[in-house]
């Protein structure tokens, strides 16, 4: 390691001394630090870091879980700089991801650069060589992330999932140097961030997306309780409507996904995949729901429109929910089989027992109770 590392005891007081568990105890205590604290600081070539731990607690005990080294900076554009994933490449071959590459083979071999600012700015950012090699360093020695602005420098380590293995000292001092090296070879910053603008696109293409996809399906849920108060009906009658609504709100839902995708796809960014699944799930969440309500509140309102038949059956089973009577009733279309319908009182009969029934279709087929009549048992 090139300059020297000072190791210097100026830890935070705790306000709670039990709070620091022994493994962390021991692991300051390695570096000559024996008050109670959370953060260590170090210097290494002339700069001051700053270096915070976590720990968790397991079926082996309390152990140090990760750390971060920080060291506040002038305001910047934020950039995350990782690893990249397979959701990553997934992006770029959809079109939807949009990566800066610098040039260096190494560096955007290794390095997925992550941020919502200008190409410029990232660019200016990321243009010292120095730079991108202290990153590809921190990555390599266990960095999940790197994170530069928007007023600060981050380098987050976190231990795999599942491991047992404690973080030692050398492994702590190994990740301050390349880290001092990438505070040297940040460019001055600006005064002023450059604006957000793929932000903002983004919120409007979410907001276009919720709005088109989900807005039909919302309006036909007010829609429909509010038909259900001001029209003179009982009852829906079978369950193949909820089947053929199932469907409808399933149809909505890729309309919803074709438009994330198409939405993101105008302008590709770092995070458009991220994006991308995001309203996907969103729209699948509204519109499924949402497909059943439809097709119930356009035939409902169609109703007055076909003429009333008045239709006389005898009850077969009935059940009872939170006050809502389930009538199973003989067909009066299809001789032998049966119908079902929900009234919200007690129809007068029991099983065996005659109506005489009111009922209608709206456009889509649908049949509806409008009204009954108890003719004994």
């Amino acid at each position: 390691m090139s300059g020297p590392v000072e190791i210097h005891a100026r830890a935070e007081p705790m306000s709670r001394e039990k709070s620091v568990p022994p493994a962390f105890r021991a692991l300051a205590a390695r570096f000559g630090i024996h008050d109670p604290c959370e953060r260590i600081h170090f210097r290494v070539r002339n700069a001051e870091l700053t270096v915070s731990f976590s720990w968790s607690t397991g079926k082996h005990g309390t152990s140090v879980s990760g750390f971060a080294i920080t060291r506040s900076v002038s305001p910047r554009p934020a950039i995350i700089l990782r690893r990249e994933g397979s959701a990553d490449q997934d992006g770029k071959s959809m079109g939807l991801n949009r990566e800066l590459q610098t040039g260096d083979p190494t560096f955007d071999g290794h390095v997925y650069v992550e941020s919502r600012a200008s190409e410029r700015a990232m660019a200016e950012t990321l243009a010292s060589p120095g730079l991108r090699q202290a990153v590809v360093e921190l990555l390599a020695l266990g960095a999940t992330n790197v994170t530069v602005g928007p007023k600060s420098i981050d380098a987050q380590f976190s231990r795999p999932i599942g491991g047992t293995a404690e973080f030692e000292p050398d492994v702590i001092l190994a990740t301050l140097e390349p880290f001092a090296r990438l505070l040297e070879s940040l460019p001055k910053a600006t005064l002023e961030i450059p604006r957000d603008a793929d932000g903002k696109t983004s919120t409007l293409g979410c907001i276009l997306v919720v709005g088109v996809a989900a807005g039909l399906p919302i309006a036909s849920i007010v829609a429909y309780i509010l038909s259900w108060t001001l029209r003179d009906v009982t009852g829906l009658v079978g369950y193949q409507p909820f089947i053929l609504g199932a469907g409808c709100g399933l149809v909505l839902s890729v309309i919803g996904t074709m438009l994330s995708y198409l939405s993101v796809r105008i302008r590709p960014t770092s995070t458009g995949f991220r994006t991308f699944v995001g309203r996907t799930v969103l729209s699948f969440l509204v519109c499924l729901p949402g497909g059943t309500p439809l097709l119930l509140m356009v035939d409902r309102a169609t109703i007055t429109q076909s003429p009333a038949r008045v239709v006389e059956t005898t009850i077969v089973d009935y059940s009872v929910s939170e006050g809502e009577w389930e009538l199973d009733v003989a067909s009066w279309d299809r001789p032998g089989e049966t119908e079902v319908f929900e009234v919200g009182d007690y129809p007068g009969v029991s099983t065996g027992g005659r109506l005489r029934l009111t009922v209608s279709r709206g456009i889509l087929g649908f049949q509806w109770v409008r009204s009954y009549v108890s003719l004994g048992n």
